[in-house]
């Protein structure tokens, strides 16, 4: 199995048995000089050079890799330049107990491998796309680059037509190959990282069944429970994401202050989505009879609905609703940034939009009306009577804190920072890991 050095030197230190290290070479010096903890529990070293065996390297016995095998509770660590060669040895021989250091080795990649990536001609994203191929020429691995054609999509088709024809990506790919697919929805397979533009500014997200309603979060609504995080780690994420996105006035899109609208001092905000957006498939309502019924609904309480059209919107019988209900002081309509509204709106009401997962970073109650891969921290609507019959709602403490917590998790599980190359390359390698780990080098 690949592990990172951390992660390796941790299992070293739980195991009771017997712990050889392959090779007299460079990478062991290197290995050894960085982890002298570990160095001191490691029994023997492991060579094929005759020449060597029976002699000593680093005060470490070296031995053939037969008269290691003698040793029925033997873990051997592998790591350097010929990682594939040796663990077909070892298969050869039926031994499985071996643990790989990739972070010390430089050719673990099997020569087979092969990466599929669909580029997006984005400049905000060009960092992601450039980075994958700059991994690929760097460890040697045979890539194939498929330009991503739907910039804009078509207008002669519906979202089912699209969903169908461009956007379901279940292709049956060989063992040997994994396939970075932008803006796809589909199986689970581990060969997939299926990835789009994220809902914060300069950020995308992963995930291998897809996005929003489509993704494995869906179904999981408890996954980010289980990451053991302390609180001070969650809040100081917290108030890095503040600072970084709600601070700055930064989103998906760029925002700019409207001075001519004066918000109320209590109403729900209602950024609406383009009703030609493919997510709005896992809407609950026809997105038009959704908003045309929360208008009349908030209207006979007399609660203050702020509406903001969503920017690449063309709906014309959209439009003419906007001017009407305007008119009638049925809604107030509102072309500022999303955050000025976010922080001074009572609640948000939103299909599955990225202003709901924005709305979450200001502790705000969120209304969803149909499926997303944020949807189990919000109040999720089924049903219209439970907005007639509680329109507002409150967090709680306990509530606020699941918030905090589910987003940690997917800032740092489920998406990638465009501006740290650092974590750009973790994610990208922890992927392929994962996949080689589960085809290749799977010693369980």
């Amino acid at each position: 199995m690949l592990l990172s050095n951390k992660a390796l030197s941790n299992h070293i230190f739980k195991y009771n048995g017997t712990i050889a290290i392959w090779g007299k070479s460079n990478s062991t010096v290197e290995f050894f000089s960085h982890n002298p903890k570990v160095k001191k529990i490691i029994n023997y070293v492991i060579d094929s050079n005759k020449s060597l065996q029976n002699q000593t390297f680093e005060n470490k016995p070296i031995l053939s890799l037969q008269k290691a095998l003698e040793n029925d509770d033997l873990l051997i660590i592998i790591l350097g330049n010929h990682v594939p060669d040796i663990v077909s040895e070892l298969n050869s021989k039926g031994f499985k107990n071996y643990l790989i250091n990739y972070e010390y080795s430089n050719k673990y990649f099997p020569p087979d491998l092969v990466i599929e990536m669909d580029y997006y001609a984005h400049p905000q994203y060009h960092k992601f796309c450039d980075f994958l191929i700059d991994f690929c020429v760097k460890n040697a691995i045979e890539f194939h680059l498929k330009p991503f054609r739907y910039r804009y999509w078509p207008k002669d088709k519906t979202n089912e037509e699209i969903l169908e024809e461009i956007m379901l990506y279940n292709k049956t790919l060989p063992r040997s190959t994994v396939s970075f697919t932008y803006h796809t929805v589909g199986n689970s397979k581990s060969q997939y990282f299926r990835w789009k533009d994220g809902y914060l500014h300069n950020t995308i997200t992963f995930d291998k069944k897809g996005f929003s309603g489509w993704s494995s979060l869906v179904k999981k609504p408890n996954i980010y429970k289980k990451k053991n995080i302390c609180n001070k780690k969650i809040e100081k994420f917290f108030k890095e994401l503040k600072t970084n996105h709600i601070n700055k006035n930064l989103s998906k899109y760029e925002q700019e202050f409207d001075i001519n609208v004066k918000l109320p001092e209590e109403f729900i905000f209602f950024p609406l989505q383009t009703t030609s957006d493919t997510v709005v498939l896992q809407s609950y309502f026809d997105p038009i009879e959704l908003f045309k019924k929360i208008v009349k609904i908030l209207n006979k309480k007399n609660i203050s609905l702020v509406v903001k059209r969503h920017p690449l919107c063309e709906n014309e019988e959209l439009n003419t609703l906007l001017k009407k209900y305007s008119k009638q002081k049925k809604i107030i309509l509102f072309s500022g940034s999303i955050h000025e509204a976010i922080a001074k709106a009572s609640s948000v009401y939103v299909i599955n939009s990225g202003v709901g997962f924005e709305a979450l970073m200001h502790l705000k109650p969120v209304v969803t009306f149909g499926k997303s891969d944020y949807m189990h921290v919000t109040r999720n609507i089924k049903n219209l009577k439970e907005i007639e019959n509680e329109p507002l709602h409150v967090l709680s403490k306990k509530y606020i804190e699941r918030v905090k917590q589910f987003l940690y998790y997917y800032m740092k599980e489920k998406s990638i920072n465009l501006s740290s190359k650092k974590d750009i390359k973790n994610k990208i390698q922890v992927f392929i890991i994962d996949y080689l780990n589960s085809v290749y080098y799977n010693n369980d």
